[in-house]
């Protein structure tokens, strides 16, 4: 969240919702410029009620609308997955953070299979290739340098 001389903006997606306290309204303003006065009820709203209303505006539209499919497993195995939650982590939550990680394992693997094909074919075409013991020590060097840097 920014404030700056009266104005409260919240990021969203690439944009903000914002509002800002004028002496006779209140007005909900879109990043694109475009400004939707409040209800007369709504022009007497209190600060704190003023966030709560911008607050729920962007829950709404920052919602997500896609689903999963739901899987049937054995009740032992949703037992083992429900007592590997942290505190206050839900179902949910843990398949989504498995979802994303799973996909970019998958883009990494992707990419690191599209480098060794491309090396492959460069070498079947020149014949040239690196000497396993020059890569051997790049990656001694590659793991010293770390070793070193995380202390060890």
């Amino acid at each position: 969240m920014t404030s700056q001389a009266g104005l409260v903006a919240y990021p969203l997606k690439g944009s903000y919702w914002a509002f800002a306290y004028q002496w006779s309204t209140l007005k909900l303003t879109f990043a694109t410029g475009s400004t939707w006065p409040t209800s007369d009820a709504c022009r007497q709203v209190q600060h704190s009620t003023a966030i709560a209303l911008v607050t729920q505006t962007q829950y709404t539209f920052s919602m997500k609308s896609a689903v999963i499919p739901q899987i049937r497993v054995e009740p032992e195995l949703r037992a083992e997955l429900e007592s590997v939650l942290k505190q206050g982590e839900t179902l949910t939550d843990f398949v989504e953070a498995t979802v994303r990680n799973a996909i970019a394992f998958r883009r990494v693997q992707t990419s690191f299979h599209a480098r060794a094909q491309a090396a492959s074919e460069e070498y079947h075409r020149t014949g040239v290739s690196v000497p396993v013991e020059a890569v051997l020590e790049r990656l001694q060097s590659k793991l010293d340098a770390k070793r070193k840097k995380l202390g060890r």
